[in-house]
C-alpha cells in the first residue's frame, strides 16, 4: 500500500463497469496524485453549481472520469479486493472467539468496521464488537 503512489481498495464491481471501481473509505496517496487532483477539481466545479448532493457516489463517478481520461495511469494502481476488509464488519454481532478474531485480523491489514449496529449488539458484552470496543488500542 505505502510503496505505490496511489492505493484504494478495488470494488469487485469495477470489472463489470460499475460506477464504483474503487472504495473511497481508505485512500493512501502521494502528494498531488493526478487522479485525486482531477477528482478534487471536478468536485469543486460541482459545488460551484450545486448546493446539494445529487448522489452519494459522486466521488466514485468523478474517479471513473479520471480513469477514463488516464487509463494507463489507473493500470498502475494495485487491484486489491475490498471484500476481505469487510469480513470483520460482517461478524461484529457474532459471539467473540479469539481464534476467529485472529483469523479475521489476518485477512487484511485494514478493516472497515461500523458503529451502525442494532442496539442489542452495541450493548452486548460477549460479541466481537464488544471485544474490539473493550480492548481498543490493545488489540
Amino acid at each position: 500500500m505505502t510503496s505505490n503512489p496511489l492505493f484504494l481498495y478495488s470494488s469487485w464491481h469495477w470489472l463489470s463497469g460499475d460506477v464504483r471501481p474503487i472504495s473511497t473509505w481508505f485512500i493512501a496517496s502521494c502528494k498531488n496524485h493526478p487522479f485525486l487532483k482531477i477528482v478534487k477539481s471536478l468536485l469543486e466545479k460541482y459545488w460551484l453549481d450545486k448546493d446539494y448532493l445529487q448522489t452519494y457516489f459522486i466521488f466514485h463517478m468523478f474517479f471513473r472520469v479520471a480513469i477514463s481520461e488516464h487509463p494507463q495511469l489507473f493500470a498502475t494502481v494495485p487491484k486489491i479486493s475490498n471484500v476481505p476488509p469487510h469480513f470483520m464488519q460482517f461478524e461484529l454481532q457474532e459471539k467473540y472467539s479469539a481464534k476467529r478474531f485472529a483469523e479475521l485480523k489476518n485477512l487484511s491489514p485494514i478493516h472497515k468496521l461500523t458503529y451502525k449496529l442494532p442496539k442489542e449488539i452495541l450493548t452486548s458484552r460477549d460479541t466481537l464488537y464488544a471485544h474490539i470496543i473493550e480492548k481498543g488500542s490493545e488489540i
